[in-house]
């Protein structure tokens, strides 16, 4: 599912000319919230995310004004951690230019631990991988 539309600004890239990392970070972010936020529709103010793991490869430079967007598809659900898939392409070549695996926890905010996820989380993020 696409999670995120963005643009590569002059001021994100580095004195190498290209899109710096801390940029793709945000946009990974971004795209995080996004994925997450519509698999959370609960509501539940009490329970959040935490990233524990996040692979992260570059396939090609981004430049000043490369149009970008972001999927993400699901990798595998645990018992209380979920792993996905995101995917930087160009919009008008259609290249990937870098992906990132990221491992996130069900967590609860006042407890400060992980927790179960629920069976409404599940389901939703299993009907996003049969639409695919």
């Amino acid at each position: 599912m696409q999670t995120m539309l963005a643009v590569c600004h002059p001021w994100q890239c580095d004195i190498m000319g290209h899109l710096n990392t801390r940029f793709y970070a945000a946009l990974f972010d971004d795209a995080s919230l996004q994925f997450l936020g519509m698999l959370t529709l609960d509501g539940d103010r009490h329970l959040g995310w935490a990233d524990v793991k996040i692979d992260t490869t570059f396939k090609k430079e981004v430049h000043a004004g490369t149009l970008l967007s972001v999927d993400t598809q699901l990798v595998r659900l645990g018992r209380s951690s979920i792993t996905y898939q995101h995917t930087i392409r160009s919009r008008t070549s259609d290249d990937i230019l870098a992906e990132a695996i990221v491992t996130s926890v069900r967590f609860d905010l006042d407890q400060r631990q992980s927790v179960e996820i629920s069976p409404v989380i599940k389901r939703l993020a299993e009907e996003l991988t049969e639409n695919r």
